[in-house]
């Protein structure tokens, strides 16, 4: 990600950015025992946890409530490879590949149709 909290345009992804700069890191990477969900309580629904197994699973570990409910259902658990397009999994795997190896933090716009036929442009935040 070029530039820090300045190229971010909604005030959540900007929250967020802000605490996870805050957490202690091994390199670029928290801790994972430093992430505490009730000190970013008003972001969590809003938040997705991915955790990667191998190039081919990439767990779905916390799917905030507002995601879900876009989405229409909880993938909790579920292969983040199964429910994106097969078309685009090979371009997202080689993204994935290259934000690890830096690592780097990555903002990118998601346009999504939810179940009532609003398309709703998403700013994401993506960090290691």
């Amino acid at each position: 990600m070029h530039g820090g909290r300045e190229i971010l345009l909604t005030d959540n992804t900007k929250r967020f950015f802000d605490y996870w700069n805050s957490l202690p890191k091994v390199g670029f990477v928290p801790e994972r025992s430093s992430f505490n969900p009730p000190a970013i309580h008003k972001l969590m629904p809003t938040v997705t946890l991915l955790e990667i197994h191998s190039r081919e699973r990439i767990e779905m570990r916390l799917i905030g409530t507002s995601v879900a409910r876009g989405m229409g259902f909880d993938p909790t658990g579920r292969n983040y490879l199964d429910i994106i397009a097969p078309e685009t999994r090979e371009a997202y795997l080689l993204l994935l590949k290259a934000q690890i190896a830096q690592p780097c933090g990555r903002r990118s716009f998601l346009r999504s149709r939810n179940s009532s036929g609003l398309i709703a442009r998403t700013e994401v935040l993506a960090l290691p």
